[in-house]
């Protein structure tokens, strides 16, 4: 019986090792670790105007209301003296904004002041109002950080957009120096040239 007993005691063990083991394998894999912080860094290691992050209270793949709390947490983050954002342009649709409860992201961001601006990509104006703010910006000698959901794809795009039109990069030239910095810093970017071109073509700029 005694052996029985400690053979039974063995694989309650072992099963409930396993189980563990697997929890922490689900976890490990629906769990982003984004470094740096927000998914935060410039579009390029030679421009200083233009960054972008994920939105405050970013938890992939949920649309559960967010609280000011987060939003508070990644405003304070932009303002820190390493940062030093002054203005963020919120690449986002009408149906994400209604998430933030209850005072509402755009409100939380002028109280505490900074400047922002709704802006859709869908908009065939969108490129040229993006220039014209981050042109204003680099006279201004400020900065500038950009957000879509996650800090990806429609950030990339952006960011490749501005280096075509500061630096008249081509788009393939954009997008490889939009990765590269993302590399080096850790960031999570997606800047596809054929996309940022066909983007563009919806803007009527006619960038190659």
């Amino acid at each position: 019986m005694r052996i029985v007993s400690f053979t039974m005691t063995c694989l309650s063990v072992n099963f409930l090792l396993l189980t563990t083991i697997s929890a922490l394998s689900d976890l490990a894999a629906t769990t982003t670790h984004r470094s740096p912080l927000y998914n935060f860094g410039p579009a390029s290691q030679r421009d200083t105007v233009l960054f972008s992050a994920e939105r405050p209270g970013n938890p992939p793949g949920k649309n559960d209301p967010i609280p000011d709390e987060r939003v508070v947490e990644w405003i304070q983050f932009m303002q820190e003296k390493e940062q030093n954002i002054h203005t963020v342009v919120a690449l986002l649709d009408e149906n994400e904004l209604v998430n933030y409860q209850p005072t509402g992201l755009l409100t939380l961001y002028r109280q505490y002041g900074l400047k922002c601006q709704v802006q859709s990509m869908s908009d065939p104006r969108a490129a040229n109002n993006l220039f014209h703010l981050f042109e204003q910006a680099e006279a201004a000698q400020q900065r500038v950080v950009t957000h879509c959901t996650g800090g990806i794809g429609r950030c990339g795009r952006v960011e490749g957009a501005w280096l075509m039109h500061r630096y008249q990069l081509t788009a393939e030239q954009a997008s490889q120096e939009t990765l590269l910095c993302a590399q080096h810093v850790g960031m999570i970017r997606a800047c596809d040239p054929v996309q940022l071109k066909q983007w563009l073509d919806t803007q009527r700029l006619g960038y190659s």
